[in-house]
């Protein structure tokens, strides 16, 4: 009974392929991967130092803040694209060599309940439980948006830090008072966002806090 179950499913699938060929997710050229060769090929990445874009001073209270991709609009907000953005990700964190083995905590900058509705899902959310799942590390929802903010790349710097000011709050401080987190957010534009989420989580007494990002807007 198993073995005509599967064989009607491999039959479905090869059959659904005829009719329906399978394309790249990002141009629609014929694609037996997720993403063809010439996409995959466009996606540049940050090796090694260049990974690390703000480290110490510069930017607390991070250790440091990890960016692995130039920002690529083509690759944004697309949630069917996750699952292979998410190897990717994973890919890159070992090939820069990023040292998440002493992380307890991955959390993620929330999105603007407006915007939850607009697209449905929070991407960097979605990043984070996936490199949580990925490297047996608890995923945990840390910091509440407490108010509705403007798009930040419509605004100027000082607008942006307006815009989010007293934004952002720890659910349960005591989840993170001595924990090391990683904080991860979909998109670095200035820093202003992760920067204000990184603040509440010094206040609430976090041992150690690092930055990663998926794509940099350059």
């Amino acid at each position: 009974m198993t073995t005509l179950l599967q064989n009607i499913t491999l039959y479905t699938k090869h059959l659904l392929d005829l009719i329906f060929p399978p394309a790249c997710l990002i141009c629609r050229s014929l694609s037996n991967d997720p993403v063809c060769t010439k996409c995959k090929s466009a996606l540049k990445h940050f090796k090694g130092r260049k990974a690390v874009i703000a480290q110490g001073r510069e930017i607390a209270p991070f250790d440091k803040v990890i960016c692995l991709f130039p920002y690529e609009a083509k690759f944004e907000r697309k949630q069917n694209l996750l699952p292979w953005l998410n190897q990717i990700l994973l890919q890159q964190i070992k090939e820069n060599q990023i040292d998440l083995n002493a992380i307890d905590i991955i959390t993620a900058v929330p999105l603007a309940q407006k915007r939850f509705k607009e697209r449905g899902f929070n991407q960097a959310a979605l990043l984070a439980k996936n490199i949580g799942d990925d490297l047996n590390i608890p995923y945990q929802k840390t910091i509440l948006r407490t108010k509705e903010t403007l798009p930040q790349f419509k605004l100027k710097r000082e607008e942006r830090i307006k815009n989010l000011d007293r934004a952002f709050q720890i659910i349960t401080p005591a989840l993170v008072k001595d924990k090391k987190i990683l904080l991860v957010d979909d998109i670095y534009t200035t820093g202003t966002t992760l920067g204000e989420c990184g603040k509440v989580l010094a206040v609430a007494g976090t041992k150690q806090i690092t930055g990663l990002t998926l794509a940099k807007a350059i």
